[in-house]
């Protein structure tokens, strides 16, 4: 198969980075927990100020509370099966 001029196979990652490279697994995460919390399937505690190692004040986002991806996925599969879809299809 081929996108945006390049040739995938097995080896291809499913999520890249902009130049169509591996990313970072942290990088993900931050950019999927932000994608949830701004299409309401998430939210993000309260602010935390702190003062880093330079002595500046900073503030760093509260902890993340909402879905993962493993609960979609089973989510997915419940409301697939639900409707009516093969089980084998939705495997």
């Amino acid at each position: 198969m081929e996108v945006a001029g390049l040739e995938q196979d097995e080896r291809t990652p499913v999520c890249t980075n902009t130049l169509f490279k591996f990313m970072d697994p942290n990088t993900f995460n931050r950019w999927r927990r932000q994608y949830f919390a701004n299409h309401g399937l998430g939210e993000f505690g309260p602010s935390v100020r702190y003062t880093d190692s330079t002595g500046r004040k900073r503030w760093r986002k509260g902890a993340y509370i909402g879905y993962n991806l493993h609960e979609l996925k089973h989510t997915q599969a419940t409301l697939l099966i639900g409707s009516g879809a093969d089980i084998k299809t939705v495997q």
